[in-house]
């Protein structure tokens, strides 16, 4: 089962997650990052989209932790690759929804974080 692992938490970062909720990723989300909010913020965030509407899931957070469903996806606030724990979360893919790492040298820290 593939683990997978969500930089950015934008609108593409968002409408991913929710895609991928919805259409039965047969894998384990298992971290969400952006480098503004927390679990509380990403939560009201995706419950409420200003431009796509309400997403008429079961949302909500605990701690660093978002729920949504029956899944519980670690949540953190960097502005680091380095700073991902995505070596110790066994990710095996990274969906960038940040925008900026669109080089070879930007997203070199990705295979370097694990």
């Amino acid at each position: 089962m593939a683990r997978l692992a969500i930089n950015g938490l934008g609108r593409t970062g968002k409408l991913a997650l929710q895609a991928l909720i919805e259409e039965g990723f047969d894998g384990e989300i298992v971290l969400v990052n952006d480098a503004t909010g927390d679990a509380a913020t990403y939560a009201h965030l995706l419950e409420f989209d200003t431009i796509h509407g309400r997403w008429d899931a079961p949302i909500g957070h605990e701690g660093e932790t978002l729920i949504l469903g029956e899944r519980r996806i670690q949540a953190t606030t960097t502005d680091r690759i380095e700073a991902l724990p995505l070596r110790d979360l066994g990710v095996d893919m990274v969906i960038d929804a940040t925008g900026y790492f669109k080089t070879p040298e930007r997203v070199a820290p990705y295979y370097e974080a694990g």
